[in-house]
């Protein structure tokens, strides 16, 4: 792997890009951690392959809950984003790209799931955490081996 450490003052983010060979991912990309979090990806047998420093300055997205329903006295909700906000977490995963020429971008499942019909798929992407994770001996999340989009 080879790592650059970018600054950009246009955008107001500090960004590690990271080049390299995922063959899941389609071959050569370039990926930037948007999230707070070491990012590590693993392979079949469990081996890390890539480890995504985490970003000083993510992208994050606050939802606001609305009720939609009540089942015995249990409230039902529903996330909404509000539009000034998705609109400039839009604009910031845009100036990225733009800048930089990522070829994919990784936030948290949130903030994908927020601005899903504002990219092409795959080019927003979260870890998925769900399935088939690489746990530690505390059962915490050690490693992912996949992304996943909305």
């Amino acid at each position: 792997n080879r790592k650059l450490f970018l600054k950009s003052r246009a955008i107001g983010l500090e960004l590690y890009v990271v080049y390299s060979e995922i063959a899941k991912l389609g071959g050569s990309v370039m990926l930037f951690n948007l999230t707070p979090h070491e990012i590590n990806v693993a392979d079949a047998d469990g081996n890390i392959v890539l480890s995504l420093p985490k970003c000083a300055n993510p992208v994050r997205l606050v939802p606001e809950y609305e009720i939609v329903g009540n089942e015995d006295r249990i409230p039902v909700v529903k996330s909404v984003f509000p539009v000034a906000s998705v609109k400039d977490v839009v604009e910031k995963i845009d100036d990225v790209l733009r800048v930089t020429g990522a070829t994919r971008v990784v936030v948290s499942t949130v903030v994908a799931q927020a601005v899903a019909d504002h990219f092409s798929t795959g080019v927003v992407v979260s870890p998925d955490t769900f399935f088939n994770v690489v746990r530690d001996e505390k059962n915490q999340v050690k490693a992912v081996r996949r992304f996943q989009c909305f």
